[in-house]
């Protein structure tokens, strides 16, 4: 289920950060979204049109927005979509998929410049698919993805990243941590730990180093030893799937788990987090050191696991 709220707290973020609407086309859609479609107003669409519009955009409509900020100069409105917002003339039948016309049975989703476009297909064997098209400049057109929805969160999530703009977000969530405002930290962290890192974005390397801080970051700020909030073991959870999966780029992620694992007392999971720590963490011995002595693995280091642990390294 896609998280609508998470997704405009996002675009909201980059409308705070980018001031100078560094990425591209911001200027143009200024990250704003236009109001939603309500229920009623895409069914009356669909009925006068006679087709069924893709799920994943018929709910980016009805629940996020209807156009505006989005990938390149934004989202076209359904009806600028279903009218070609002036650069073709508009289709006269959009369920016709043999028109002799330009794109039959598609929405211009948007302009990308240079008169390159996206559109997405709504009926046919390609309904729900979206496509890049470089056919005016004499370049290629090719399918970029069959859901409207993972292509605009991609879009939100390289933004923070080919942007730089992630770092402003972890250092707010770090710098609301320390402040004690514990509960707008964890919730600036969750969109954080959200943002999807992808091979063909354009990261520069200190970039992603802070995007990788995150996850150990937001991992202190869980310990009950660090701020005095209750163990909530079900937050725990959830973050700590997020972050491990980073723990071989950044291993300090393994030690800051361990310490979230001993207050739920979770001792198989610690035992994980060290034989990770030992294979990838540089301040293993450090590591061990502070599990040895700190009073947050008191419990851990009475237990077999810890016992059996000493018999295999001394």
């Amino acid at each position: 289920m896609t998280d609508f709220n998470d997704i405009r707290k996002k675009i909201e973020l980059l409308k705070k950060y980018d001031t100078s609407y560094t990425a591209f086309g911001s200027e143009i859609h200024g990250y704003e979204i236009n109001p939603v479609l309500s229920e009623p107003e895409l069914v009356d669409f669909e009925k006068k049109e006679q087709i069924r519009l893709p799920k994943s955009y018929r709910e980016y409509l009805k629940y996020l927005g209807n156009g505006g900020a989005g990938p390149a100069y934004g989202i076209y409105s359904l009806e600028e979509a279903r009218n070609r917002a002036g650069w073709f003339p508009p289709i006269a039948d959009l369920n016709n998929r043999i028109e002799t016309e330009d794109f039959p049975g598609e929405l211009l989703i948007s302009h990308n410049g240079c008169a390159l476009f996206t559109w997405l297909a709504v009926v046919g064997p390609f309904a729900g698919e979206l496509w890049y098209d470089g056919s005016t400049n004499g370049g290629a057109v090719y399918r970029i993805n069959d859901d409207f929805l993972e292509w605009y969160k991609n879009w939100v999530d390289s933004v923070f990243l080919e942007t730089g703009f992630i770092t402003y977000l972890g250092n707010e969530a770090v710098a609301l941590g320390q402040k004690k405002q514990y509960k707008e930290a964890i919730a600036l962290f969750k969109l954080a730990v959200n943002i999807e890192y992808r091979e063909y974005y354009n990261v520069q390397p200190q970039v992603y180093s802070e995007y990788l801080k995150i996850f150990c970051n937001v991992l202190y700020f869980l310990q009950n030893d660090n701020t005095g909030l209750p163990v909530d073991t079900e937050l725990n959870a959830y973050f700590l799937e997020k972050c491990l999966s980073h723990g071989k780029e950044n291993p300090a992620i393994y030690f800051n788990a361990a310490c979230v694992y001993a207050e739920m007392k979770d001792f198989d999971n610690i035992v994980t987090c060290i034989e990770f720590a030992e294979q990838y963490y540089d301040e293993y011995q450090m590591m061990m050191d502070t599990i040895k002595t700190d009073k947050v693995f008191s419990e851990f280091r009475k237990d077999v696991r810890f016992l059996n642990l000493k018999m295999k390294y001394t």
